[in-house]
Formats: C-alpha cells, structure tokens, sequence
C-alpha cells in the first residue's frame, strides 16, 4: 500500500513543480511585456505566479506527463503571452522572449537550492537519497524547468528562440521566418524527438540526435544539487 502512495505522492508533487515552472515562464514574460511598455489589462494578469492564471491545459501539463511517460522527456510549455509586438517592436519582444526563459532558469535554481538545503537540514537521506520522494520531486521539477528552458531557445517559431533570432533580422525577412509559426509547433516536437532520441528507435538513419548530450546535462544539473548541499553542510 505503501509503494502505489508514494508515487502519487512523487507525481502530484511533479505536476506541482511543472505547474509553477510554467507559471515562473509565463509571469517573468508578462513582467517584462508590461514593464517594456504594453500595459493592457491582459498582460497585467498574466503577472502572477497563480498556474491557472496561465491556463494552457494541455500544453502545461498533459503534454509534458505523456511524453514524459513515453519518451522519458517532458514536451510542452504554458499558454503564450501575447504581448502587442506592434507596440514593443523586435527588440523589446526579444527581451520579452529572453525574460521566459530566465524564468525557467530561476526557478530551477531555487528548486536546487531547496533539494540542496533540505539534503544538508537531515530531510533527505544524503546516503539513499535516491529513494527519496522529496528528492525525487526535487530533481524531476528541476530537470524539467531546465528542459522547458532548452525547448524555448529553439529559433523556430513560435518559440521564444525565434522572438531573440528575428531582433536581428531585416523587417522584410522576419516577415517570412515567422510566417512558418502555424506549423511551427509541430516541427518544433519533430525536432524534439529527434534530439531525444526518439525517433531513432524507429527511423535509425535519422541518428540519436542529442541523447547523451541531454543525459549529461541531466546528471550535470543534478550535482549542481549536490555540490550546493556540501556547501550548506559546510
């Protein structure tokens, strides 16, 4: 009885972590928008840290639990800020862009610090804390706001990547690059499966993509856990 609770437990605490990861993305793109100068009422609400504030349902948490369950990495995102580009221009929309991604990035490292301190406070067995629900939460929200950030640099619209590529591009071309945005989506999962791996396992000549790069990155950004917990325990 114990086993099926812990890892209801783990889950709704990854789904918690994915939530707010989102929910870190979407405010810090909303702060920026509104602090850039587009003040409208909608991008007023979007400044909150609130999850359901930032609906998007299915890209917020459906997607990233079922391609997380099949492919072993989280795909998705939260609902996209639509800040008014005619009153921001390029450059500040790359700001804006950029902003998410900081947001990512932040709340992973707050996530780190937290597994750190509560590994050096005893609340996680340093010897077998793999076995550890709290660490597990910990590790798997902190992965993920990383992930989201990695998807979100990718320059094909309309990720935040192509918001930073298009500040530098002429009007004329921009126009064209981010005509693709309809299908953008789709391409944007396509490249995700090849990079995970994925689509190897069934298409080889395609190539592992960046498998191992990502692995490593994964046990990279999980000693960054451990080394700040040395320095707490210090």
């Amino acid at each position: 009885m114990d086993l099926p609770l812990k890892k209801i437990g783990v889950a709704a605490g990854v789904v918690a972590i994915i939530l707010l990861s989102s929910a870190f993305h979407s405010a810090t793109q909303a702060l920026a928008a509104w602090w850039c100068g587009d003040r409208r009422p909608e991008i007023r609400a979007r400044i909150s840290l609130n999850p359901l504030v930032h609906g998007g349902f299915f890209g917020t948490l459906i997607l990233p639990a079922l391609t997380y369950w099949l492919i072993g990495w989280p795909l998705g995102g939260p609902g996209p800020i639509q800040a008014d580009d005619r009153t921001l221009g390029p450059r500040r929309m790359a700001f804006v862009a950029f902003a998410g991604v900081f947001g990512n990035a932040f709340f992973a490292f707050l996530l780190a610090v937290v597994g750190a301190a509560c590994i050096a406070a005893g609340y996680i067995d340093d010897i077998d804390r793999l076995r550890s629900p709290g660490y597990e939460i910990v590790t798997k929200g902190m992965f993920y706001s990383l992930f989201s950030m990695l998807m979100h640099l990718i320059p094909i619209p309309p990720a935040d990547g192509s918001r930073i590529v298009g500040a530098f591009l002429p009007a004329p071309i921009r126009k064209i690059y981010y005509s693709v945005a309809p299908i953008g989506g789709l391409l944007i999962i396509v490249v995700m499966l090849w990079a995970t791996g994925f689509l190897y396992q069934y298409f080889p000549k395609v190539g592992i993509g960046y498998a191992r790069e990502l692995s490593r990155f994964q046990e990279w950004s999980f000693d960054r856990i451990d080394q700040l917990a040395a320095y707490f325990g210090a």
